[in-house]
C-alpha cells in the first residue's frame, strides 16, 4: 500500500478522515500552546485541568489512529515510536 491518498485505495476514506482530523487536532494545539503562553504571561487564565485531561486523551486517540495507519500500511522492520 503506498503512502499517498490514493482514490479506490480501500483505506482512503479511511485515511482521508485521519487527514482531516489531525488538521482540526492542529489547531487545537495551536491554541493550547497560545493559551498556556498567555496565561504563563497572566493574560488569561490556564486551561482547566478537565480539558487538559480531554486534550491529552485526544492526542493519544490521534497517536493510535496514526500508529494503526502505519501498521495496516505494513513496516515491519520499523520499530514504533509510540509504543511505550
Amino acid at each position: 500500500m503506498s503512502s499517498h491518498l490514493v482514490p479506490g485505495d480501500q483505506a482512503y476514506r479511511d485515511d482521508k478522515q485521519l487527514v482531516a482530523d489531525l488538521a482540526a487536532l492542529n489547531e487545537q494545539l495551536s491554541r493550547y500552546v497560545v493559551r498556556m503562553l498567555d496565561a504563563d504571561a497572566r493574560r488569561t487564565e490556564p486551561v482547566s485541568v478537565a480539558d487538559e485531561w480531554r486534550f491529552a486523551q485526544r492526542l493519544r486517540t490521534m497517536a493510535d489512529r496514526v500508529k494503526q495507519r502505519a501498521d495496516r500500511r505494513g513496516a515491519p522492520d520499523t520499530p514504533s515510536l509510540l509504543e511505550g
